[in-house]
């Protein structure tokens, strides 16, 4: 099995208040005995400027133990209106940046993965789509 072809899959869970000052947590499986890679991951579809004070809003890719067990948290204070934030958007492969987000991306087969939204707190706005993209061997 290889990511030579991989099968590419997007997962959106639909719009989530991050100013509501909740954490929550979405999961998905890939294809029954396939392996994963976390090809990036992050919020799109915002309609209310992301804003935290004391705790900002952030996304990260993880398992029920480990929330950031492939990607750590990004950071998504100050995604304004219409816009969007994600790890490739942020940074190219090869950037520091992109290597310390990026953990561990390889995701063991059969696994459940875990998309963690971390909500706001201290004068907190802040409305988007979590999404992660996954590639699945082929």
């Amino acid at each position: 099995m290889s990511y030579d072809k991989p099968n590419r899959q997007k997962y959106s869970f639909g719009n989530f208040d991050f100013g509501a000052g909740t954490d929550e947590s979405f999961s998905v499986r890939g294809p029954e005995g396939k392996a994963g890679r976390v090809w990036d991951y992050g919020v799109e579809g915002v309609i209310e400027v992301m804003n935290g004070g004391s705790t900002t809003p952030k996304i990260a890719v993880g398992t029920t133990s480990d929330p950031d067990a492939y990607g750590d948290e990004i950071d998504l204070n100050a995604v304004a209106d219409n816009e969007y934030k994600s790890v490739r958007q942020s940074y190219d492969e090869p950037e520091a940046g992109f290597a310390a987000l990026m953990l561990v991306r390889e995701i063991p087969k059969d696994t459940e993965v875990y998309l963690t939204c971390t909500g706001a707190a201290g004068s907190p706005t802040g409305q988007g789509v979590p999404f992660c993209v996954i590639d699945w061997q082929d």
